[in-house]
């Protein structure tokens, strides 16, 4: 890692350009919010208010499509559409969209297709996604693989295999010595069974 950053140093990617910055926002990133407020969270009612807005404020990071409080009084404005600090996303519960406001040299041929739904807008939204999605099958296979091991456990120490139940007795005496508990001695669990 250290040796791609220095190349990356070495090879100029890291130095900011000597054109005019432009800003852009990237495709909606749906079921995120940008955390924390710029501009005490003002809100409008359209996205290209707040996108605006959000271009005159030096410290916005985006733009967040909140529905939390919907029905109510707004932050401080008269829409859902807040602008928001950034630049990390949060996964939302309430099903708001996020907006990320990316700052990038006018004439980078990357960030020719922005808003028209290629190139890296909507390549940076499916990113986000994705890797939400993936870890959220990464914990479930997880679980699953710590559910058939400890059945297995479970029926080889019913079924009196002695390495099993030697392991699950020298376990749980361990774990009744770190709370405190004691337990008979010289019974086994398997015999208490």
């Amino acid at each position: 890692a250290l040796s791609d950053f220095n190349r990356m140093v070495g090879d100029g990617e890291l130095t900011p350009t000597e054109g005019t910055l432009c800003r852009t926002f990237s495709a909606p990133v749906e079921g995120q919010y940008l955390e924390g407020c710029v501009d005490e969270c003002r809100s409008f009612e359209t996205l290209q208010e707040a996108q605006d807005h959000c271009d005159q404020v030096a410290d916005c990071g985006g733009v967040t499509h909140s529905l939390y409080g919907e029905g109510q009084a707004w932050h401080d404005g008269v829409g859902p559409y807040e602008v928001r600090m950034g630049p990390a996303l949060k996964p939302s519960r309430d099903g708001d969209i996020s907006w990320v406001r990316i700052e990038h040299d006018c004439n980078d041929p990357d960030f020719s297709e922005g808003l028209s739904g290629g190139g890296w807008a909507s390549s940076f939204a499916s990113n986000v996604n994705t890797a939400e999605s993936s870890m959220a099958t990464t914990v479930t296979w997880l679980l699953v693989l710590f559910g058939v091991c400890g059945g297995l456990v479970f029926l080889s120490y019913r079924q009196g295999h002695p390495v099993t139940i030697d392991c699950v007795d020298r376990a749980r005496s361990k774990v009744q010595q770190i709370m405190g508990i004691g337990g008979m001695p010289g019974t086994s669990a398997y015999e208490a069974l």
